[in-house]
């Protein structure tokens, strides 16, 4: 820097020319980082995305992006390097087999690999979780998202029933046993006439 300031030519030449040259890199860094930026997933964006596809989002108050879509409300949760997407159903819990529902969960989950089931007390909820924060992946996965969660509703579903069914015909088996050991005791050692 002091050669440039003295005069001395073909220093001054070399000094200029590393300043234009880190001019430039740090402009294409920032110019760079600024292009990253719009390409990253925002709610904003989100919300015109699904806009656009007729899906009448809207922002809840927590900041997370509510949809409605084949009649079942989704909703998208956007963190800085990810997103969750779920879709959760009401139960009564008197009215479920909690031991049969965690199986299957845990069945599904296994087969699915993709997908988190959450038993609560007022509700299941399906979610899927990804590293995406690039607008043109969620944009190209959007649709493949969709179907897996609701195959693992269906496959939960479908997996639930067969099993409670199953458990509800050992149950009936178990009380006819029962039944019949109780007339059997009843008529042991009692002379029986036909």
């Amino acid at each position: 820097m002091a050669a440039a300031c003295s005069g001395s030519g073909p220093v001054a030449a070399v000094f200029g020319g590393a300043a234009v040259v880190l001019l430039i890199g740090v402009g294409t860094a920032l110019g760079y980082r600024e292009y990253r930026k719009r390409q990253l997933l925002s709610r904003r964006w989100v919300l015109s995305f699904l806009k656009a596809r007729g899906l009448d989002p809207e922002e809840d108050a927590d900041g997370d992006v509510l949809f409605l879509l084949d009649n079942m409300k989704y909703v998208l949760h956007i963190k800085e390097h990810y997103f969750e997407l779920h879709i959760g159903f009401g139960r009564k819990r008197s009215e479920l087999n909690d031991e049969l529902m965690t199986r299957m969960a845990q069945e599904v989950m296994s087969s699915t690999r993709m997908v988190k089931i959450l038993l609560r007390p007022e509700a299941v909820l399906f979610s899927i979780e990804c590293l995406q924060c690039r607008k043109s992946e969620f944009a190209g996965f959007f649709d493949s998202y969709i179907r897996i969660l609701k195959f693992s509703v269906a496959e939960h579903t479908r997996r639930y029933n067969e099993a409670l069914e199953e458990f509800h015909r050992e149950l009936r088996r178990q009380r006819e046993a029962e039944y019949l050991s109780q007339r059997f005791s009843d008529y042991q050692g009692k002379d029986v006439v036909n």
